[in-house]
């Protein structure tokens, strides 16, 4: 089997720059949102760009949610390109993945479940470790 040795490190200095985005409207139970980050995060020493952060990343998503406590929701991630090395001679691709959320109050319970990468999409947020395909979480709430 393949063996995996890693070290972090700190370095002496990074520069950051970057801008948020978000802007979201509601029309009675359903609401819609788009959000986008742009982050340039430079090692000052080397002006290479740090390892694992993507200059873009963003979400867009609509929601329903009703006062009887049913809610579902579509959002679509985006990650940009990611340099898994210091010299930036390697990096994993940019990213998008489908998310659908549903859930129900039922008295004092919430249900839930959560379908994760509905496209079965093969994408990694580290390198040489990819994220498993299309996922299902069901889960329960109770509150007393």
């Amino acid at each position: 089997p393949a063996t995996f040795i890693t070290q972090t490190r700190n370095i002496a200095d990074a520069d950051f720059q970057g801008a948020e985005l978000e802007l979201s409207q509601q029309f009675g139970a359903l609401r819609n949102f788009v959000n986008y980050t742009y982050q340039r995060a430079v090692n000052s020493s080397t002006a290479k760009d740090l390892v694992y952060s993507p200059k873009d990343r963003g979400n867009f998503g609509i929601l329903y949610g009703d006062a009887l406590g049913n809610s579902c929701g579509l959002t679509i991630r985006l990650v940009g390109k990611q340099y898994t090395q210091e010299d930036n001679s390697a990096s994993i691709p940019a990213y998008s993945v489908l998310d659908l959320t549903l859930a129900k109050t039922i008295a004092d319970m919430k249900l839930s479940l959560k379908a994760e990468n509905l496209l079965n999409e093969s994408y990694q947020e580290s390198a040489d470790y990819p994220m498993p395909g299309q996922s299902l979480t069901a889960g329960v709430e109770y509150k007393w």
